[in-house]
């Protein structure tokens, strides 16, 4: 059984059981709210431990509010000129404890 990969707006989300996450691949930059309630349901209906964020980093304030951390940064990643932020959200204590080992 493999992840899905959908779209929900412009936004791309992969998702499923394989990796017991929602990972957001692309974010749609006209509505970066909608996509964080959409994805922080699609990860509580489905009972998944985690949920990873790949966005440019004008938008972390947004993540952050809403509990996300940073995983790691890449400089200058979308052409060449924006930061690109990789957050999650743990949802499980025990994928964080894992995280965290």
């Amino acid at each position: 059984m493999s992840d899905l990969i959908e779209k929900y707006n412009n936004s791309i989300i992969q998702h499923g059981k394989e990796n017991n996450r929602v990972y957001l691949i692309k974010l749609d930059s006209f509505s970066p709210a909608k996509t964080v309630d959409y994805i922080m349901n699609l990860a509580l209906k489905n009972s998944y431990s985690k949920i990873f964020a790949k966005i440019p980093s004008k938008f972390k304030e947004l993540f952050y509010n809403n509990v996300f951390i940073k995983e790691a940064f890449i400089f200058q990643f979308y052409k060449g000129k924006e930061d690109c932020l990789f957050l999650a959200k743990y949802l499980t204590e025990e994928r964080k404890e894992f995280h965290n080992k």
